[in-house]
């Protein structure tokens, strides 16, 4: 008897395109390279799916790209999913004012911008309700954040050359399968992360560390989640945030996860190993963190 065909496992590709909520920067921030980013990606393999959430005033224009599933969702509505507490925006913006580092962070000026950071990984557990087998997030606007300083003038096109769709969904597949969850990490030497590092170090024995300040710290650039992981992945993300604000220790999303991150052992690769990945190249074979 011939067996049943094999369902093919799928990827979804991730990503936001909140516009104006951070007035410094331009819509083609987000917009230019991920139109590009599509562009080499989408039209070559039927393994990937991709989604981008957008406020619903801006659907039609974010629609009008050669995207693939466009989510009409207000970051607050996302937010609400991790922190469900009706002034969580106003409650963050009080705490975060005595956090001596950050007081006049973006975050703490930009009143959204919280939401945003949050909504975040509410929307890599909704993106399991489609079926898919592992979630690749990746911020819409990293090729100018990290290859063009920031400065949308200096963004071209060229940056984003290699990018291959080849391979890349048996590539991501695999590691998300191996690992469950394997995140960035944040560029080293750091004197400040979000908070001051002591903060963050004196979580380093409650997790098992005798010295916390060998440990990674995590980027939220990009994120890759198997299903079988992502509840593990929210519910301690959850957990962790909720856990700063209890202590008084208000800083962003990247926080939470590198708390979570420590908790779960779950590896980290660097911005430049996942550059390559996009590129054609495979994560490392982690081994213990």
């Amino acid at each position: 008897m011939a067996s049943s065909k094999q369902r093919e496992m799928r990827v979804t590709l991730l990503t936001f395109c909140y516009l104006g909520i951070r007035p410094d920067r331009p819509d083609g921030y987000y917009i230019t390279p991920l139109n590009d980013y599509v562009q080499r990606i989408l039209p070559h393999s039927s393994s990937f799916a991709l989604e981008v959430y957008t406020s619903r005033e801006h659907v039609n224009r974010i629609g009008s790209l050669p995207f693939g599933r466009v989510l009409s969702l207000e970051p607050e509505e996302l937010m609400a999913e991790v922190w469900d507490d009706p002034e969580a925006l106003d409650a963050y913006h009080n705490l975060i004012q005595r956090n001596p580092t950050h007081s006049g962070s973006y975050q703490a000026r930009f009143r959204r911008l919280i939401a945003v950071y949050l909504a975040k990984v509410a929307a890599i557990r909704k993106t399991f309700l489609s079926g898919c087998d592992a979630c690749f997030w990746f911020d819409s606007g990293h090729w100018i954040s990290y290859q063009a300083g920031h400065d949308l003038s200096q963004y071209r096109p060229q940056l984003q050359d290699g990018v291959t769709a080849n391979g890349l969904s048996e590539r991501l597949l695999d590691a998300a399968a191996r690992y469950g969850v394997v995140g960035s990490q944040a560029l080293p030497g750091k004197k400040k992360f979000h908070m001051p590092l002591a903060w963050m170090h004196e979580y380093g024995p409650e997790l098992g560390y005798n010295n916390a300040r060998d440990l990674p710290f995590c980027s939220a650039v990009f994120w890759l989640v198997h299903r079988n992981s992502v509840e593990l992945f929210f519910t301690r993300f959850q957990h962790w945030w909720l856990r700063l604000l209890a202590d008084g220790k208000a800083g962003i999303e990247e926080n939470a996860l590198t708390l979570m991150t420590w908790e779960q052992r779950c590896h980290v690769a660097t911005y430049d190993t996942w550059v390559q990945v996009l590129r054609g190249g495979n994560l490392p074979r982690f081994t213990g963190m």
